[in-house]
C-alpha cells in the first residue's frame, strides 16, 4: 500500500512508511501538482544486470536513484 506525503516542498508516494514526513489525508491530494518522489520496493536484478553495475550498492540513472 502506498502513502502520500508532503515534505520539503515536494509531493511523495511511498510504499515505505516514513513517520517523519507529513501524510496527505485521503481526498486532499493536490489537483494540479504532480508527484515528485516515488519510493517503492521491487526486484531490480534484471535492470542491474542489463546496466552491468558490478558490485555497486546504488545507481543513479535516467532521473532515478536505485539502492541494492
Amino acid at each position: 500500500m502506498s502513502l502520500r506525503y508532503e515534505a520539503y516542498g515536494l509531493h511523495w508516494i511511498s510504499q515505505i512508511h516514513m513517520p517523519e514526513l507529513r501524510i496527505v489525508p485521503s481526498g486532499h491530494e493536490p489537483k494540479t501538482k504532480t508527484t515528485d518522489v516515488y519510493i517503492q520496493s521491487t526486484d531490480l536484478t534484471p535492470l542491474w544486470e542489463s546496466w552491468d553495475v558490478g558490485d555497486s550498492n546504488f545507481v543513479c540513472r535516467d532521473g532515478s536513484l536505485f539502492f541494492g
